[in-house]
């Protein structure tokens, strides 16, 4: 029995304009599949989310946000080193997953 395949992603070039749009982390943004994580569909996206968004990827500082009740992690380019390996599957992912080791310490300051 075979998988039904499922539909190639072509990312949104019409994402509203508060939507990051230089750097690194902004065309990742851009580019991923949100409809994949919790955080659901770029265009579902309330002003508050896209205005935090915003304010990170323009940030020259390491800055992440962890998002909802999964925490879904979004993050800049700054923040790409404190990743490590870690970096790009980290974008979209729970924060409990993507920092499992140390979750015991942060999870409770989130």
């Amino acid at each position: 029995m075979t998988k039904p395949s499922r539909p190639h992603f072509v990312p949104d070039t019409n994402l509203p304009a508060a939507l990051p749009s230089d750097g690194t982390m902004g065309r990742l943004i851009r580019e991923k599949n949100w409809s994949d994580t919790p955080l659901g569909p770029v265009t579902s996206w309330g002003q508050s989310l896209r205005t935090a968004v915003s304010i990170c990827t323009a940030s020259r500082y390491p800055m992440a946000i962890w998002w909802g009740p999964e925490a879904t992690q979004l993050y800049n380019d700054g923040y790409i080193a404190a990743l490590g390996a870690k970096h790009p599957e980290a974008l979209g992912q729970r924060a409990m997953d993507c920092w499992s080791e140390i979750w015991n310490v942060v999870g409770p300051l989130y």
